[in-house]
């Protein structure tokens, strides 16, 4: 108890005051993971903050290293980022961070600074017109608008990348002598205008390897290939009121289905108001769509406030059956809000609704899921937020949890909070904390970190980031620290960390034995025209560790 009250104290700390910001700088947003489809993810920053298509987001799962994810798909207060394929995708509430151009300074124009001295101009020559405006009205407007190209006069447009990922793994712990290896080849495409209709036509589909060579069994070799995405989508762009899509794909509205065989349709009605619907199979995944066991209809209404960002909500219902038979009814509820410029409060639901088949629940209602923040801001160098979620296991006939214990369906619940924190103390370091306590129906647990980060653009040395951590679960426990630097050299970025975990684990006779675990990360990434390439190499090793995985990623845009 001593120690997590020294760290929340220590969190708290490093939240307070601070130097203004100076100079011209990227702007470092804070943003959330608030839903994710397949390997994508949505976090709560949009074109209204600055984000654009194309820029990198750093997320730090609870779990595991960072991640990057690409920005793909930019609405107002949301966007959506692709990962890597091969990457777990982290869980809604990953905190992370995404570098934005800062707005361009303001320079002096003839009216600021007039100089006298400098001569009249006369204007550039031009070209005679061209247009006969001798139809126009006396009335009609000196700036009228111009007439828009039709669809069907509008060329194809086809933009996409295909990419190859790569994972080695050597295991050579305990003994064992142990390979694995992951291969995926496959393409992302977008074609705009495929059928002169003004749609898009979009896809993203691979193939497949697995492989294993394994000391003390059989070696094994698998091939597969799948489709995450055939859809063609029409609307929902240039004012028009309607989208209707259809195919394999996620919906844009409500990604938490997960994968959708069918249809969707929406209609923009007035005062920010939309309403849809949609249906057809929901697959479990692309890989083993088993087509015709789970299928349904979708319903939802979405409210966007007149003032981009300032409020947004979504509610749906969805009910489905399984092989015939009715299965599951439930509603799903998300609530994005920012009273001012320093307040943000999200929260999202997803309620079961039970009936009279369901033996183990019985008849009622139960919230299933709930995510929750509320973040303050009161300056755009410090903050900090609270956050909570809980999560009860629903009663399916779909095989979504294979195998669970009765009693984990009637009892299983886990509930988290979590405290954040971060300061920039000046214009090279920032400051950040978070602290996290658990419970489920079985133990309760605490974890938590202090991180640094030190980033000088003004001088060649590489941006460090130094962090302390802690972490007490159902299965270990321990203390550790991990630090990274990266720098880009010409064209290509470059990192290096090194991670120390020292934990407790239970032995078979009731005791406790006290391990090492130590990692070496290292990677670089570059671009060459249209073509990225990425390498990177992880060490394990300790006491029951000694381990080496070595990847690589290659795309090429088109």
């Amino acid at each position: 108890m001593r120690k997590i009250l020294i760290f929340i104290l220590a969190l708290f700390a490093s939240v307070g005051s601070s130097q203004d910001a100076h100079g011209e700088e990227p702007v470092i947003l804070q943003v959330t993971v608030t839903s994710t489809s397949g390997t994508s993810v949505f976090i709560d920053k949009g074109s209204s903050q600055g984000v654009v298509a194309g820029l990198s987001v750093r997320l730090s799962p609870p779990e595991g290293a960072p991640v990057t994810a690409v920005v793909r798909f930019v609405s107002t207060n949301r966007a959506r980022a692709d990962l890597p394929p091969g990457i777990d995708v982290p869980p809604i509430g990953t905190r992370g961070e995404i570098e934005v151009p800062a707005a361009p300074r303001r320079q002096p124009g003839p009216l600021d600074t007039p100089d006298k001295a400098t001569p009249d101009k006369q204007a550039p020559a031009h070209p005679p017109w061209t247009r006969d405006m001798s139809q126009d009205g006396k009335d009609a407007p000196l700036l009228a608008p111009t007439q828009g190209q039709r669809a069907e006069d509008r060329p194809i447009q086809i933009t996409g990348r295909v990419y190859f990922n790569s994972l080695y793994t050597h295991d050579q712990s305990a003994g064992r002598n142990d390979d694995f290896y992951t291969g995926r080849l496959g393409t992302s495409a977008e074609a705009a205008n495929p059928f002169g209709l003004g749609g898009r036509l979009m896809f993203d589909g691979e193939v497949n390897n697995r492989s294993q060579f394994l000391t003390d069994g059989e070696n094994s070799f698998e091939y597969d290939g799948q489709v995450e995405i055939l859809s063609y989508a029409i609307g929902g762009q240039d004012y028009v009121p309607y989208r209707v899509e259809v195919g394999r794909f996620y919906s844009i509205y409500l990604p938490e289905l997960g994968l959708v065989d069918g249809a969707e349709g929406s209609l923009h009605l007035e005062n920010g108001l939309l309403i849809g619907v949609g249906g057809g199979l929901y697959p479990l995944s692309s890989e083993d769509p088993e087509w015709g066991e789970d299928y349904g209809v979708h319903l939802f209404v979405n409210y966007e406030s007149d003032t981009p960002g300032r409020f947004s909500g979504i509610l749906g219902y969805q009910k489905t059956w399984h092989k015939g038979e009715e299965d599951r009814d439930q509603i799903l509820g998300r609530v994005n809000s920012r009273i001012g410029d320093k307040l943000w409060i999200y929260g999202s639901i997803r309620v079961d609704v039970y009936g009279q088949d369901d033996k183990i629940k019985g008849q009622g209602i139960e919230l299933t899921e709930m995510w929750t923040q509320v973040r303050y801001t009161p300056d755009p160098r410090y903050g900090g937020s609270v956050s909570y979620s809980l999560f009860r296991w629903p009663e399916l006939m779909r095989d979504q949890f294979a195998a669970l214990p009765v009693a984990i369906i009637t009892d299983g619940q886990v509930d988290r909070v979590n405290f954040s924190g971060w300061n920039k103390v000046s214009d090279t370091v920032r400051l950040s904390g978070k602290f996290d306590l658990w419970e489920d129906q079985n133990d309760s647990g605490t974890g938590g970190e202090l991180r640094t980060d030190w980033n000088d653009r003004k001088t060649d040395w590489p941006s460090i980031s130094a962090t302390v951590f802690f972490t007490e679960g159902s299965f270990n426990a321990g203390e550790g620290f991990r630090t990274e630097g990266r720098k880009t050299i010409k064209s290509a970025d470059v990192f290096l960390g090194y991670e120390f975990f020292s934990y407790d684990v239970e032995t078979m006779t009731g005791g406790q034995d006290t391990l090492i675990r130590q990692l070496v990360r290292s990677g670089v990434s570059w671009a060459s025209g249209k073509w990225y390439y990425s390498v990177t190499g992880d060490h394990y090793f300790g006491d029951t560790d000694d381990e080496y995985t070595l990847g690589t990623f290659i795309s090429r845009r088109f």
